[in-house]
């Protein structure tokens, strides 16, 4: 019994060991190998020949881009090209504040250029021919010279009894305010020739102007300067400014500013 049982195992093993011999042959069967080509065999080297992008230098400025470097060279100030070579400093610290310093100089430069591209239109300007005084050119003659949608605004107000007039315009330009001399002072809209308010102070007016919008405006009487809303009320009396000649609005500080018979500015 003992002889069989032996014979028995060995036989036992010699079947497995052939199973197992089997299925490694069979796992490197020349047949199931399939040939990498190189690109497969190095996917990284591929992807980046694909994602490779071009350098800077590489790419041509467009003409818009041109034309603003060419309208940024006169707002430098100094020559850059030199300065960022002799902007070195010992710290880091230093070194960054100069680095940020010059690209904020850059950065304005930049702006100014792309603003003025913006501005499509030039400011109109009159001159004269030799001996020609410009404020003897009348409106009449301006509007054959003019483009069509200027030579609509022009309009003319008769007002011949309280004059000689200062004259007065709102931030936007709809609104106009004027004043004479004896007194008459009106406003309108003069787009749509709409009045605002019209009053007779029977005293002196040397100087009207517009305050930051179309409600309130400011008079310089004979003895001081006043303010007046959109309907003719008088709201102040700016005693401080005495013997006001002209006056001028401040937007953006809000501060009105005379002068006066007196020599001096408030």
């Amino acid at each position: 019994m003992t002889g069989l049982g032996k014979l028995a195992d060995r036989e036992t093993d010699a079947a497995l060991g052939g199973a197992f011999a089997k299925g490694s042959t069979a796992h490197t069967h020349p047949a199931d190998d399939i040939a990498l080509s190189d690109d497969e065999k190095h996917p990284r080297a591929l992807s980046d020949s694909k994602t490779k992008k071009p350098k800077d230098k590489d790419i041509k400025p467009d003409a818009v881009t041109l034309d603003i470097q060419k309208r940024s060279e006169k707002y430098q100030r100094g020559t850059p090209a030199k300065q960022k070579g002799k902007e070195k400093a010992r710290s880091k610290t230093a070194q960054a504040k100069l680095t940020h310093a010059r690209n904020q100089r850059d950065a304005a430069v930049l702006e100014a250029a792309r603003s003025e591209a913006l501005l499509t239109e030039e400011s109109g300007f009159m001159e004269a021919e030799h001996m020609e005084r410009t404020y003897k050119v009348t409106q009449k003659d301006l509007a054959s010279h003019v483009d069509i949608s200027s030579a609509a605004k022009i309009f003319d107000l008769s007002l011949p009894d309280f004059g000689p007039y200062s004259l007065s315009y709102t931030p936007n330009g709809r609104h106009m305010l004027i004043g004479g001399r004896k007194g008459h002072i009106a406003c309108m809209n003069w787009r749509s020739g709409k009045l605002g308010c019209e009053l007779h102070l029977r005293e002196t007016v040397r100087d009207v102007c517009w305050l930051h919008n179309d409600q309130l405006f400011a008079v310089a009487q004979k003895k001081h300067a006043f303010i007046y809303d959109h309907t003719g009320a008088e709201v102040h009396c700016l005693q401080k400014h005495i013997e006001p000649t002209a006056l001028g609005f401040l937007p953006y500080h809000f501060l009105l500013a005379s002068t006066g018979m007196t020599g001096r500015l408030v």
